[in-house]
């Protein structure tokens, strides 16, 4: 009895290995497989990022710019990085494929839009722009365009300085001139 069970123990040992080696061989297939996924993915998503997708900002949509999202998302903590960071869902505009509406004024966002492509920074002399640019800049979530758009402001307003917590009533503090209450 005891060499019958020890042959019955042998034999299922010599399954049990090769049950082993197949899983082994499986979970190296899974793993080659898992590094191809990886790497599609990779390659689909830089597809996607470097295909035009359409931005309809204004009321209706009326204000359509055409880029990239690689371009938008270059800074990954601004309104835009967010946005296309694959953490939310996106819903496309009026069904059209790669298409987002941003319910905002659209009407200068080509100066935003210039900073994201690494573009000069181009500055308005227009103290109305200017001031839409700055509220803008803090919706999107650009503070370094911002503070350019502001230092503009005051060289173009030489009246308005930064207040240093001093209590001078004097100096107005330009964060308020754009901070809503």
């Amino acid at each position: 009895m005891s060499n019958k069970i020890n042959n019955l123990f042998i034999e299922l040992s010599k399954e049990l290995l090769k049950e082993k080696e197949e899983l082994e061989k499986g979970k190296e297939e899974l793993e080659k497989d898992k590094i191809k996924f990886i790497s599609m993915s990779k390659k689909i998503e830089q597809i996607n990022e470097s295909e035009p997708i359409t931005l309809y900002i204004g009321s209706g949509g009326n204000n359509k710019y055409i880029t990239r999202v690689s371009v938008l998302k270059r800074f990954p903590d601004s309104f835009f990085g967010v946005m296309f960071s694959g953490r939310h869902p996106l819903k496309e505009f009026n069904n059209k494929p790669r298409s987002y509406f941003i319910d905002r004024d659209g009407d200068y966002f080509n100066f935003i839009l210039n900073y994201l492509r690494g573009d000069k920074i181009l500055i308005p002399k227009d103290n109305f722009i200017l001031k839409k640019l700055i509220i803008d800049c803090k919706f999107y979530m650009l503070p370094e365009l911002e503070e350019k758009f502001k230092q503009e402001y005051l060289k173009m307003n030489p009246s308005y300085h930064y207040h240093n917590n001093n209590n001078n009533n004097s100096n107005i503090n330009i964060n308020s001139i754009f901070n809503k209450k």
